[in-house]
């Protein structure tokens, strides 16, 4: 991270200069194939972006708002804009219209990135008369609406000119306003490069070349300190533009660390004894004898006691049996999941891991960007 300036661009183009043909981002296409971006590729879409935010008329210190669901162009704004020195404003396309007034009127936005021009509705008058520009990631042929494509398609400019400072703003969080107004937390640039940096030391089990899954909001502090983390360790991120469809697409991403919070992880667990109950009896006699085996060691190992040979061979048997096939539904290489936002109810941490599949629970406040404890 020192090598990276303690700015968010920085990180990547230090990461770029350590593995640059390694692959970082992967994307559905429209036929519904994976389509890998390297490390170099990321940082030309960044330089190219933004050279054309400052064309546009974005200076230091400007905040931009970003409304889109979560894909690679989301990242490619917020780091352009980062590079240009403004500020990146996440904007949570279905969160409350007049929160997203309320947003867009405090920031003041010079301009906005918006998943298509029907967004724009959502930003406040006032607000939405005085920006410099409006880029949309679809927007072929609309009048005062710049296509990010035009933007990304920018001359070639070698590496991004990083005009960001450590100690400037970066980004500002909003509360999700469930106990009011949201409220704004600006965070500087060295510190979201210290709390990933936090998370990364935390976690050495993810490596080089992991897998991670990008399905939640990036709006969300969450999934975005996820993403950047992932440059700091150069892992790969699968963008998964529709929450609801992440179960369809677990296999092909294989993630080895995921992160969701206790709501998926309820219906997880729901889709799993749905999947059960459509078996043979004898089938599910098998599966609830290796679970209650998977109780009693997952309960054993949390209390730190030695298990003797007899209960070593017996859970083997039922983690060759059930329980592996069981943690197969989220792919070949998972590790662990950590969940966050809310707390979990302890029987379903228990069953999880009953499974070989430890949830572990993150707790932190928007306040303070690195995560306060997990376990």
């Amino acid at each position: 991270l020192e090598a990276s300036g303690w700015t968010v661009p920085g990180m990547l183009l230090a990461r770029n200069r350590l593995t640059p043909g390694n692959v970082a981002l992967w994307q559905l296409s429209p036929t519904g194939e994976w389509v890998g971006s390297t490390w170099s590729d990321y940082c030309q879409a960044v330089a190219a972006a933004s050279n054309g935010f400052r064309k546009l008329g974005l200076a230091s210190g400007d905040r931009v708002g970003i409304m889109a669901a979560s894909c690679r162009e989301w990242d490619f704004v917020q780091l352009a804009v980062l590079a240009a020195g403004g500020v990146a404003v996440g904007l949570d396309p279905y969160g409350l219209d007049e929160h997203i007034r309320e947003i867009s009127c405090r920031c003041g936005f010079v301009g906005v990135v918006l998943a298509h021009p029907s967004l724009l509705d959502k930003i406040d008058d006032t607000v939405r008369q005085r920006l410099r520009f409006v880029v949309c990631l679809e927007a072929a042929g609309v009048a005062g609406v710049v296509p990010l494509a035009e933007l990304l398609a920018e001359a070639h400019v070698g590496e991004a000119r990083n005009q960001a400072l450590p100690d400037a703003a970066a980004t500002i969080i909003f509360t999700s306003g469930t106990t009011g107004e949201p409220k704004g937390i600006e965070y500087s640039h060295r510190q979201m490069c210290l709390a990933a940096s936090a998370i990364l030391s935390a976690f050495p089990q993810v490596g080089e070349g992991s897998h991670l899954a990008c399905w939640l909001p990036l709006s969300n502090l969450f999934q975005r300190m996820i993403n950047l983390s992932a440059i700091g360790r150069g892992a790969q991120t699968y963008y998964v533009s529709d929450p609801r469809e992440i179960m369809r697409y677990i296999q092909p991403i294989a993630p080895h660390l995921f992160i969701g919070v206790p709501r998926f992880y309820e219906k997880l667990h729901a889709g799993i004894q749905e999947s059960i109950s459509q078996q043979p009896a004898w089938q599910q006699s098998l599966v609830h004898w290796a679970l209650g085996v998977g109780d009693r060691w997952a309960a054993a190992v949390r209390a730190g006691q030695t298990q003797g040979v007899r209960s070593r061979l017996e859970f083997a048997l039922a983690d060759w049996l059930v329980l592996r096939k069981l943690r197969g539904a989220l792919g070949p290489n998972l590790r662990f999941m950590i969940s966050g936002s809310a707390p979990m109810p302890v029987w379903l941490l228990e069953r999880f891991h009953a499974m070989g599949l430890p949830i572990l629970e993150a707790y932190g406040v928007s306040e303070n960007i690195v995560p306060v404890s997990i376990n």
